[in-house]
């Protein structure tokens, strides 16, 4: 078939390079090449989203890399630019005749302060060139962490078929967590924007199923910015993709690996390739993205939470129409996040009586205007149905004292089927031991 333009037939080698992550150690991968059935040799396009997490070198620019100190119970990092990242070579790369092999200096990843511009093909040869720019974190506990990582990406051009010194492929991005110890499965997800504006799906969004790309959506090519996130959860097996806030559905992506890293280790990226430019092209436009205020948040594993947890006690008042007031006294296992759960012991006067009602609570204790007076939002069962069977309050400020209504901030309850008027509440500060 002959070429129309730099753009016909790349939708089929696209697809062969994308569809090989499973398939790392192939020593040849069939894939058309502007309608001609030829060979190249390859380590699967995907396994470049991941291999960076595996720690495997590509040429001599990655390290195997050795195991970190241990992570802190909750780590976030974040930048406005991607300073300290570091850029590799994909293998989503084509030289034709008489040009030379895509190497680093046909990509670039240039740090301003308030955005990283991420290129491929800077020097316009007749190359598609594929460049990575990805933050890796080395340790044997990521497995237990639930990773909240993401970044705003913007083109600042559209591609054409006009043609010009810029054009694009794809831009792509992902958060994985390589787990080289016991499952030898690269676990993640990623998401494919497609940019090439010859191919029928220009602007189409895919994501990674662990052998192929499906698609998800539709982003229309544009220079706006644009925020993706990423959450994988390795121990139950979750992943959620939000691009623009449309929630792609993305699947738990598993790529079991053999001859990878013996580590645990995770990777947060963005990839830019260049366009395809022809088959004896001497000349090819270079591809921009611009990367900016990143954020990766590991959170703390189940065995950290549970060092963490404080045994809390604190106290409510309300008034009784009995006489005096009920007194409520929480017992509860409090987070290092300030969720807790627990009990709640009731007492006061009711008919002439005195009344012991039992409730199972959950809730969070927090400090959302930081003025140091902690507020407690709290959901109350209690089985008997003595007046209720639930109960909430949201947000009461902690600043009472136990068996008093004329001190500290009142606050006031919703109750499941009461219609006896207010319900007005105090709330002391929590007393924890400490852990």
């Amino acid at each position: 078939m002959a070429a129309l333009g730099p753009g016909p037939g790349v939708l089929s080698l696209e697809r062969s390079l994308t569809s090989a992550r499973g398939k790392p150690h192939q020593p040849s991968l069939p894939y058309v090449f502007m309608g001609i059935f030829k060979t190249r040799t390859a380590t699967g396009r995907r396994r470049l989203l991941s291999v960076l997490a595996a720690g495997i070198a590509i040429g001599s620019t990655v390290s195997t890399g050795l195991s970190a100190p241990a992570l802190a119970a909750a780590t976030t990092e974040s930048g406005t630019d991607l300073s300290g990242w570091t850029t590799v070579v994909g293998d989503g790369v084509y030289a034709a005749p008489g040009q030379a092999p895509v190497t680093s200096a046909d990509i670039a990843a240039e740090d301003h302060g308030t955005d990283t511009r991420v290129r491929a093909n800077i020097r316009n040869r007749g190359i598609m060139a594929h460049a990575i720019t990805y933050k890796r974190v080395t340790d044997p506990s990521l497995m237990q962490r639930v990773h909240q990582g993401g970044y705003s990406f913007q083109m600042p051009y559209v591609p054409s078929t006009a043609g010009g010194p810029r054009n694009a492929q794809t831009v792509e991005g992902g958060l994985f967590v390589w787990d080289g110890v016991t499952t030898k499965v690269d676990h993640g997800t990623a998401f494919q924007w497609v940019l090439n504006p010859w191919q029928s799906n220009f602007g189409q969004v895919s994501v990674w199923t662990g052998n192929s790309w499906t698609r998800a959506g539709y982003l229309k090519p544009d220079t706006a910015w644009h925020n993706v996130s990423f959450m994988v959860d390795p121990a139950k097996q979750k992943v959620r993709l939000v691009l623009d806030g449309v929630d792609l559905n993305a699947p738990y992506s598993r790529t079991p690996k053999s001859g990878w890293a013996t580590s645990v280790s995770a990777s947060l990226q963005v990839e830019a390739i260049s366009l395809y430019p022809g088959a004896n092209a001497t000349t090819g436009p270079q591809h921009e993205v611009l990367v900016r205020n990143w954020s990766w948040t590991r959170g703390s594993t189940p065995a950290e939470d549970a060092a963490a947890s404080k045994d809390c006690t604190f106290h409510a008042t309300q008034p009784s129409g009995g006489g005096g007031n009920w007194n409520h006294t929480y017992q509860v296992k409090m987070a290092a996040d300030g969720k807790f759960s627990g009990t709640n012991v009731i007492v006061g006067l009711d008919g002439g009586n005195t009344v012991t009602v039992n409730e199972s609570v959950t809730g969070q204790i927090t400090d959302k205007d930081n003025n140091g007076v902690k507020e407690v939002t709290v959901a109350s069962i209690r089985d008997s149905g003595f007046y209720t069977f639930a109960w909430n309050v949201a947000d009461a400020p902690m600043d009472g004292v136990a068996d008093r209504m004329d001190v500290g901030t009142v606050s006031y309850a919703t109750a499941e089927n009461w219609n006896g008027g207010e319900l007005p509440i105090t709330f002391t500060a929590a007393q924890c031991s400490t852990p």
